[in-house]
């Protein structure tokens, strides 16, 4: 080509007189013009990502700057993950966030339950092999996918490589986070055979049924009917039940031990036993000893259960503390978020209660479905 023009176009305009030009020499190649840097992504950033893409998911340097070239910005998925400080009058009175009572109406509201029974008719059979598969209880499959996206209704609409981009380039915090998992979803889109502007999720750039992170995906999902094809956690709700099951297990889901035990007292001493990252570092039985959790609560668990206390504030009232061990924290592992683990379980506990599947035995704490075992 010369420029924008085949060879028959030139000899089209010029007319079939002019044969003896053909003789003159071969027509000049212009180069190749390089797609450029959209202007809103930073030159180091952006030469990391392409770096990164060549490395880890084979992309030739041309080809991925001609993927980012066409990336738009979402603004409004950057809005809603990274939310401009609520600036309040004078004299306003403070922000409370929702009570753990509050959290738990929110989950177990008419509509959402209704939504999940009929999941569970419509996907009985496949329910009740995952949980005995990967040994999580049902009721704790059905309240992740449905706090997630209802069951599957709702998998978000934000196209993920231009989300994923956005936030990496123009996000407030964990940019390289974003930007690593836009490059997963290119090794995702790969793995399955679609276009990679093809992906559509929330505005975090979460994926399907289960809503994983394209890393997630490649790591955790897993195929329901153990053939070999790819799992699809976007049509395919028991391959999404047993990703689910998968990551649990995985992040530490254990039926020997209880998800959770109420903790007994409000003493200012039990502080040393509260954690507040993602892992108990203490045991049943100091909880027991400290006077935390009462011996009637743990009865058929052994002492050496790894446990520890969290605290959960309740808006207006004083905050609660729970005695969780590993399957409480292989929630949090999902969305670390103490109160999401709480919103699961919520769920969880209404489903069981309305369906009357298997799941956690349940208890009350300020009206809130409190876990007390697997």
């Amino acid at each position: 080509m010369a420029g924008r023009w085949g060879l028959a176009s030139v000899l089209g305009g010029l007319g079939g007189g002019l044969g003896g030009v053909l003789t003159a020499g071969p027509v000049a190649m212009a180069a190749p013009t390089r797609a450029s840097r959209p202007a809103w992504m930073s030159e180091p950033l952006y030469a990391a990502l392409l770096e990164d893409l060549r490395s880890q998911a084979q992309m030739p340097s041309a080809r991925a700057e001609a993927l980012l070239a066409g990336v738009k910005l979402q603004a409004r998925a950057l809005r809603l993950a990274f939310p401009p400080p609520k600036i309040e009058p004078p004299g306003s009175p403070p922000t409370i966030p929702p009570s753990l009572s509050e959290l738990a109406l929110r989950q177990t509201l008419p509509d959402i339950l209704a939504q999940g029974s009929s999941f569970v008719r419509s996907h009985s059979a496949a329910i009740d092999e995952v949980s005995a598969q990967f040994e999580v209880p049902p009721a704790v499959l059905l309240g992740i996918l449905g706090v997630e996206t209802r069951f599957g209704r709702i998998q978000g609409t934000f196209p993920t490589l231009d989300t994923l981009a956005t936030l990496g380039f123009k996000g407030q915090r964990r940019q390289d986070f974003f930007l690593q998992e836009l490059v997963a979803l290119v090794r995702l889109s790969d793995a399955l055979g679609r276009p990679v502007g093809s992906f559509a999720g929330s505005f975090a750039g979460a994926l399907g049924i289960p809503q994983f992170m394209p890393s997630s995906y490649l790591r955790w999902a897993r195929s329901h009917a153990r053939v070999d094809r790819p799992a699809d956690l976007f049509q395919r709700p028991e391959d999404a039940l047993a990703s689910v099951g998968n990551f649990l297990r995985e992040h530490g889901w254990s039926a020997a031990h209880p998800v959770a035990l109420p903790c007994r007292s409000a003493d200012p001493d039990l502080d040393r036993w509260e954690v507040v990252g993602l892992q108990a570092q203490h045991t049943l039985g100091e909880l027991i000893e400290a006077g935390a959790v009462a011996p009637r609560d743990a009865e058929g668990y052994s002492r050496r259960a790894p446990m520890s206390l969290i605290r959960l504030t309740e808006g207006t009232e004083p905050d609660t503390r729970w005695a969780v061990g590993p399957s409480f924290f292989a929630i949090t592992h999902y969305n670390r978020s103490y109160r999401y683990a709480a919103s699961v379980l919520a769920l969880a506990g209404g489903l069981r209660g309305s369906l009357g599947i298997s799941g956690p035995r349940w208890a009350g704490s300020r009206s809130v479905p409190l876990p007390l075992q697997g």
